[in-house]
């Protein structure tokens, strides 16, 4: 055999190599995790928060809750838990973040119950009790985001007031939806941790191995199967479309979805009433944890200038 036979056939072999490990990674990343088993809180940097977390998981499961469930535009059935409090005629819709789902993701449901509000929290579609396959990184669940206002003004009424909240990937689904939201009720957006673009994000994730061709791939396998592109939607370009109020927290030690994140979201927004705090020594979804009572008279001065 001759010897260019050899390279082209070795060429081939790692492209086609290149193509099944991509892909494989491509699939076990942005699908549905629901058999997935939990991350080990021992083995990662979230071990000093365990007890934090189990003692508001208790008073989470201590919630009377009512399970409810809508309809996607692509036709999914999308379920969530709504938790009825003192005040009911304002309602906190709460979006968790990438492979989590409402009742893990709890830190944003305690502060505002606590609070007094009566909240509905999702499960984001390809996670928890909810349908679908693929995950859309807010590009997908942005328009889920409006179900669930029509959901809630339906069901209590046009007199209601609606915040939205949301923790990582639920925060920037909700920040990507701003621009969509046409509903008066909805008076504010209270975001934790977000990204500013999924396409930018994914690339930092990914940042040990070389940006070309990967991304262009893992965004062609997300054109091909899920049928969004990472790069069409960002938080930043809705945010500047949207006077909806915002409140944008993050931890400066976060090394999943950097700080950074949350000042360039905060400069895009065009509204008049935009917050943004970052905590000191705080990791990823952590700042409510470490600095609970700066974060809860943050949120309550927010709450005020929007009269909710």
């Amino acid at each position: 055999m001759e010897w260019y036979y050899i390279v082209l056939i070795c060429l081939g072999a790692l492209i086609v190599l290149y193509f099944i490990t991509t892909f494989y990674a491509y699939i076990t990343t942005f699908t549905n995790p629901k058999d997935r088993k939990m991350q080990n809180v021992e083995n990662s940097p979230y071990k000093s928060y365990k007890e934090y977390f189990a003692r508001r998981k208790e008073i989470f499961d201590s919630y009377k809750k009512e399970e409810i469930s809508i309809q996607s535009r692509d036709n999914l059935t999308l379920r969530g838990i709504y938790v009825e409090n003192i005040i009911k005629d304002k309602i906190v819709i709460i979006f968790h973040g990438f492979k989590s789902k409402g009742d893990s993701d709890i830190l944003l449901s305690y502060d505002f119950y606590k609070l007094g509000y009566s909240m509905i929290i999702v499960d984001q579609r390809a996670h928890g009790k909810s349908d679908g396959k693929y995950i859309g990184m807010g590009i997908l669940e942005r328009f889920d985001v409006l179900e669930w206002i029509r959901y809630a003004i339906n069901r209590f009424g046009e007199n209601i007031k609606i915040l939205l909240g949301g923790t990582s990937m639920g925060s920037a689904t909700i920040m990507m939806a701003s621009e969509l939201i046409k509903d008066e009720q909805v008076k504010g957006i209270v975001a934790d941790c977000g990204f500013s673009s999924c396409y930018d994000e994914v690339r930092f994730c990914l940042s040990k191995l070389p940006s070309f061709p990967i991304m262009q791939t893992i965004n062609l396998y997300s054109r091909l199967f899920a049928k969004y592109d990472m790069r069409k939607v960002t938080s930043k370009d809705s945010l500047s479309k949207s006077d909806i109020p915002i409140f944008i927290s993050h931890g400066k030690n976060d090394t999943f979805v950097p700080c950074i994140n949350a000042e360039i979201c905060y400069n895009a927004s065009r509204s008049k009433i935009k917050d943004m705090v970052c905590f000191d020594n705080s990791i990823h979804a952590s700042s409510y944890a470490d600095h609970s009572e700066e974060y809860d008279k943050k949120v309550r001065e927010f709450l005020g200038k929007i009269d909710f």
